[in-house]
């Protein structure tokens, strides 16, 4: 098959920065993480394959040091004072005290994410009563409130974040809105819909519980396109093969990845397509 592969491919930044942090952490003690360090499976095989593993509560830890996962954690567990590695990413963190200073000067925060996702917990928790909208229903159901704030889980559709902020404009006297979305997550969402509209088929590699993974998917999918999503090449069955080689025929067949996906990943997708 002929494979298009998007220029977008790897870790992001924040994703790369945390990883690293908790391998050379490991190399001078031990390391847990308080939390799955990025939501990628094979990432976390290959961290626990090097002693780093996760625990659920600080109650649990046993190592020297604990790591915070690069989608931050609640704002009470910075303040505990635990010795902690943060590996909260630099958008999350800027988001953080973004939402604190608004939900400070009076502002309602509302916030479009995931409400159960760590990132849009996090974030929750630096603010006063913040409401959490997942759609534009969500967004529509909301009251009046004299002054609000809209800000974005930073992997979240920016197109969705758009049509909430018009929405939101009837709802307030003075809105106050911020494109939190990461540069790397509006990017890769850009590309994505542009393979899209000309490729017979697109393959999203990238873990089940990523955020940023499910909105290129998405993305994908609204355009019509016929969507493939998997972990990584070890999900390319030979019945999947045939099966995305026959919606493809002689055409090509995209090929794009969330953030927390290693790029040896990607190539190797790559490599098991284009012999298909």
């Amino acid at each position: 098959m002929r494979v298009i592969l998007a220029k977008l491919q790897g870790f992001c930044f924040g994703v790369k920065r945390a990883v690293d942090l908790a391998k050379d952490a490991s190399k001078k003690s031990s390391v847990q993480v308080l939390g799955q360090l990025v939501h990628n499976p094979e990432v976390i095989l290959n961290l626990e394959a090097q002693g780093i593993n996760s625990i659920e509560t600080l109650e649990e830890a046993t190592a020297k040091t604990i790591v915070i996962t690069a989608h931050g954690a609640t704002k009470e567990t910075y303040d505990r004072g635990t010795p902690c590695l943060d590996a909260t990413c630099p958008f999350v963190s800027r988001l953080q005290k973004k939402a604190k200073l608004l939900s400070q000067d009076g502002f309602q925060v509302i916030i479009v994410g995931d409400p159960h996702h760590l990132e849009v917990v996090s974030v929750s928790s630096f603010t006063k009563n913040p409401i959490v909208v997942t759609s534009l229903d969500e967004a529509k159901a909301i009251g009046f409130f004299e002054k609000l704030a809209l800000l974005s889980q930073t992997t979240q559709d920016e197109n969705l974040l758009k049509a909430v902020a018009c929405e939101l404009t009837s709802h307030t006297n003075q809105l106050l809105f911020e494109n939190t979305i990461c540069t790397s997550t509006r990017e890769r969402q850009k590309e994505v819909a542009h393979i899209a509209s000309f490729c017979q088929a697109i393959v999203v590699v990238g873990g089940k519980q990523s955020a940023n993974t499910g909105r290129l998917f998405k993305i994908a999918k609204e355009k019509g396109t016929p969507t493939f999503w998997i972990e990584g090449p070890l999900d390319l069955t030979d019945k999947l093969q045939d099966e995305i080689k026959g919606v493809v025929g002689c055409g090509s067949v995209g090929l794009v990845s969330g953030a927390s996906t290693p790029i040896e990943s990607v190539l190797e997708v790559e490599s098991i397509l284009s012999e298909a």
